[in-house]
């Protein structure tokens, strides 16, 4: 039985992860409803689905629905404690404590955990082929960039997989919510995780920073600047994102350890989505390339766009022909 200094306690930590959470899943829903638009104008449009186009939608709607059931896991509301109890498969068969709990709250715990993973991944591969192309499809810089990436995720993979997924005292649950404690062993695991992860931020953001200012001279200055501002956006922010997550891992009470996984899976994934729909602003083809595809002063124009990504495209080579005065330009794609 709980004394009533702990179960406040207990009960704050859960307040402090509830909300934190409710932030990011309006940030999820509410930028999905702002950026609609123009995903159908410039992802839907499309006849076929491209290796961008394909990266894009898996990140976006991974998301989006992945979501539901962590939503499930922290806002569950039941007060029959037996439907939802944590408790361990190895204290449950050695233990005077029946339960007909199921594994309700530890498939949610693995699946929130697993999906942490998978999303991470996803952004990731995106990133690699951004910076891929950006690098002029060079084998040997995505050799290197693979070899990183592939470490991190087997690092990850392997910090949720060896977690204990409950100890003997993992029975105290709130009414609302399914949210298992972390011991510090679990801890230090998934924080050396996401360490590994940031490091790979870190790495691809050089990277970005370095090639694209060997770059910026001549007419693509502004897909330049626009690669160089949102990279460091995201950089920015991810950072900030994954030290804060790094540090409550290390000293947050065991209730709010890697309380900001949630948030940092979702800020991380919706501003890749933006980054990717920048990228196809047709106002970004009329700066670069200094064409006005809607001009009726510029003649008869066929357009192939949004010609602008820095994702790879195996098998589409976009071209922008413009015809004036019997005169014609053709600009391949970045």
């Amino acid at each position: 039985m709980l004394n009533t200094a702990t179960a406040i306690s207990i009960q704050t930590q859960l307040n402090h992860c509830n909300y934190i959470n409710l932030v990011s899943f309006v940030i999820l829903y509410y930028d999905y409803a702002l950026t609609l638009p123009a995903e159908v104008e410039r992802f839907w449009a499309s006849k076929s689905v491209s290796w961008a186009s394909g990266f894009f939608y898996v990140n976006r709607y991974l998301v989006i629905f992945g979501h539901i059931p962590v939503m499930v896991q922290y806002y569950w509301d039941s007060r029959h404690k037996s439907t939802k109890m944590y408790v361990p498969a190895s204290y449950r068969h050695n233990s005077r404590i029946e339960c007909d709990c199921g594994h309700r709250c530890p498939s949610l715990s693995s699946f929130h955990q697993y999906l942490a993973v998978i999303i991470q991944v996803v952004v990731g591969l995106t990133l690699i082929m951004r910076t891929y192309a950006l690098y002029d499809r060079n084998l040997k810089v995505l050799l290197f960039i693979c070899t990183a990436a592939l470490a991190v995720i087997i690092f990850g993979t392997w910090s949720v997989a060896a977690g204990s997924h409950g100890q003997p005292g993992d029975l105290v649950l709130p009414d609302i919510g399914c949210v298992p404690p972390t011991n510090q062993a679990d801890a230090n695991r998934l924080a050396a995780a996401w360490t590994g992860n940031l490091l790979f931020d870190v790495m691809i953001f050089v990277m970005t920073v370095y090639k694209s200012l060997k770059r910026s001279r001549g007419r693509d200055w502004t897909l330049i600047h626009v690669l160089l501002r949102d990279g460091a956006i995201y950089f920015g922010i991810m950072a900030i994102v994954g030290l804060g997550n790094i540090i409550s891992f290390h000293f947050s009470p065991e209730y709010e350890r890697g309380f900001i996984t949630t948030f940092a899976n979702i800020i991380s994934s919706t501003m890749l989505s933006r980054l990717m729909l920048n990228l196809r602003d047709p106002d970004l083809v009329t700066r670069n390339f200094g064409i006005q595809p809607d001009s009726a002063t510029a003649g008869p124009t066929t357009t192939n766009y949004p010609v602008l990504s820095t994702v790879l495209e195996f098998n589409t080579i976009t071209e922008v022909s413009v015809v004036s005065q019997g005169q014609a330009s053709t600009s391949s794609s970045v």
